[in-house]
């Protein structure tokens, strides 16, 4: 009896896991629906976050280098909803010569799949990586460049 209800159970699994892809291949990008794109929000690079064990509660990040945007967890997966990662960005800096003289930023620059720089309290730059930008995690994973000055993006 154990063995059957086994077998039902993963038939049912199997199953239904079959609906949110029906769904999703009825459903057409548009911008009415607010699941086209959106010409000032970059789409190159999708990541997706999961929480640790609610792997349905995902911030989305989307963007290209030094150019990244957040969804937050329970909205509509949309470039629409999509918000700027970091409030004080700056331009990327010059970092080929840098990155020879400082092993840890040389380190950040190879593993980091989303950088970008952000301006320090005191004027100078920290590298960031989107994947790890939550206020937990922020300070371990961010590399300071204090000999750098934050030259501010324009305000689109």
């Amino acid at each position: 009896m154990v063995s059957l209800a086994y077998i039902g159970a993963n038939w049912f699994a199997t199953q239904a896991a079959w609906v949110p892809y029906a769904i999703n291949t009825k459903v057409i990008p548009s911008v009415e629906n607010g699941l086209g794109p959106k010409p000032d929000i970059p789409t190159a690079q999708l990541i997706a976050s999961p929480a640790p064990i609610w792997s349905f509660e995902r911030e989305l990040i989307l963007g290209e280098h030094n150019n990244y945007f957040v969804i937050p967890p329970g909205e509509t997966p949309s470039p629409w909803n999509a918000k700027p990662i970091a409030r004080q960005r700056c331009d990327w800096p010059d970092v080929e010569e840098l990155r020879k003289a400082d092993s840890q930023l040389d380190a950040f620059l190879f593993w980091s799949r989303a950088p970008f720089a952000t301006r320090a309290e005191d004027g100078s730059v920290v590298l960031h990586d989107a994947r790890f930008y939550d206020p937990r995690a922020r300070a371990n994973f961010s590399v300071r460049l204090p000999d750098v000055e934050c030259e501010e993006l324009p305000a689109e």
